[in-house]
C-alpha cells in the first residue's frame, strides 16, 4: 500500500515539516518569508483539493449536490465529467489557501486565546497533515484508472496535458491562468522578501507613568515653572540596520496664530539603536516659560542634527502642549 501512495503526498508532508521547522528555528526574516510564502499560498488549498477531489474527473452535478438546480449546473458546466487538469488544481489550490488561511487563524486564536507565528504554523501543519491523510485514503479507495496520482517522473506530460485543452481556446485559457498565478506568487514573494527603503523609518512617542506603569500620553497639561515632571521618551528604529540617533529637546512659546515667539533648547541626548529595536529614555521636564501656549518638542535625527533643529528638518518628532504658571 505504501508503494501506491502518490508522490505528491510525500512532497506535501515534507513541505509541511519544512514550514514548521523554518518558523520554529526563527531564521532570518527574508529567508523565512521566501520559504514560507509559496508553501502558504499553495499547500493548504492543495491538501484540501486532494481530499475533496480524489478522482481525475468529477461529475459536476453530483459534486455540487442534487439540491442545486440540475438544469442550471448542467447548463453552465455540462453533464459530462470535468477533467481536473494540473492547471485547474493549481488555481483551486491557491484560491483555497487564500480562503483557508484567515479561517485557520481565527481557529487558532479561539483555541489558544492568542495567535503567534508558532501557534499558527502548528495549526496549519495539522490541517495539512489531516487533509493530506484524508485525501490519500480517498485516492487509494478510488479505482486506479480514475485515481488522481501525479508522479514526478511524469510531470512533463502532466504540464503538457494541462496546457493542451479540448479546444484551442481552452488551451490558451489554461496557459494564461497558470502563468498569471505563477507571476502573482513570485511577485508577492519578491515584494515581501526584498527590502524596501521606502518602508524604513523612525517613530517617537511620549509616555508618562501611572503606578510605575508606562502610559502613552499620560502627561500633565498644566505645570508651574518650578515643577519637574518625568517624561519617558521612546524612539523606535524601523530600519534594517543600526542608527545613531540624536534627540534635541526644545521648549517653545507660541502666539495665537502658531508663530514661535520664543524658544529654548532644554537638552540633547543620543544613542545607537539596533535594527527593529526601541530606545527608552527618561527625561526630567522643567519648563522655563510662562504662558498658555507652551510646547515641549522632541526632534529626532538619524545622525548628527543641523545647526538649527526644526520640525521641518527632523526625521521624526513628538510634542506636548502645556499651560505653565508661576
Amino acid at each position: 500500500m505504501i508503494q501506491d501512495i502518490p508522490d505528491d503526498v510525500w512532497a506535501s508532508l515534507a513541505a509541511a515539516v519544512v514550514l514548521v521547522t523554518v518558523v520554529i528555528l526563527e531564521l532570518e526574516s527574508s529567508i523565512r518569508v521566501a520559504i514560507v510564502l509559496p508553501i502558504l499560498l499553495f499547500l493548504p488549498g492543495y491538501a484540501l483539493m486532494t481530499a475533496l477531489f480524489p478522482e481525475k474527473r468529477i461529475n459536476v452535478p453530483n459534486a455540487i449536490g442534487r439540491r442545486a438546480p440540475q438544469n442550471l449546473t448542467t447548463f453552465l458546466l455540462g453533464e459530462d465529467p470535468i477533467r481536473l487538469s494540473p492547471t485547474i488544481r493549481f488555481v483551486l489550490a491557491v484560491g483555497g489557501s487564500v480562503a483557508l488561511l484567515p479561517l485557520l487563524g481565527l481557529l487558532t486564536s479561539a483555541v489558544t486565546g492568542t495567535i503567534t507565528a508558532k501557534t499558527a504554523v502548528v495549526t496549519l501543519a495539522l490541517f495539512i497533515f489531516v487533509a493530506t491523510a484524508v485525501g490519500t485514503v480517498r485516492r487509494l479507495q478510488t479505482p486506479i484508472d480514475d485515481r488522481y496520482a501525479p508522479s514526478f517522473a511524469g510531470k512533463v506530460s502532466l504540464i503538457k496535458a494541462s496546457v493542451s485543452g479540448q479546444t484551442r481556446w481552452e488551451s490558451i485559457l489554461n496557459t494564461t491562468l497558470g502563468i498569471s498565478l505563477l507571476v502573482a506568487v513570485f511577485t508577492t514573494g519578491f515584494v515581501l522578501t526584498v527590502p524596501n527603503d521606502g518602508e524604513s523609518y523612525s517613530t517617537a512617542a511620549l509616555y508618562g507613568t501611572d503606578d510605575d506603569e508606562l502610559v502613552l500620553g499620560n502627561l500633565p497639561d498644566e505645570m508651574t515653572r518650578e515643577q519637574t515632571e518625568e517624561v519617558i521618551f521612546v524612539v523606535n528604529n524601523h530600519h534594517d540596520q543600526s542608527v545613531d540617533y540624536t534627540v534635541v529637546v526644545k521648549l517653545q512659546r507660541q502666539n495665537s496664530d502658531g508663530t514661535v515667539i520664543d524658544e529654548q533648547r532644554l537638552d540633547t541626548f543620543n544613542k545607537t539603536i539596533a535594527a527593529d529595536q526601541r530606545w527608552r529614555h527618561s527625561h526630567g521636564l522643567s519648563p522655563t516659560f510662562v504662558g498658555e501656549r507652551v510646547r515641549v518638542i522632541y526632534l529626532v535625527y538619524e545622525g548628527k542634527p543641523p545647526e538649527t533643529p526644526t520640525r521641518s528638518n527632523a526625521d521624526a518628532d513628538v510634542y506636548h502642549w502645556l499651560t505653565v504658571t508661576e
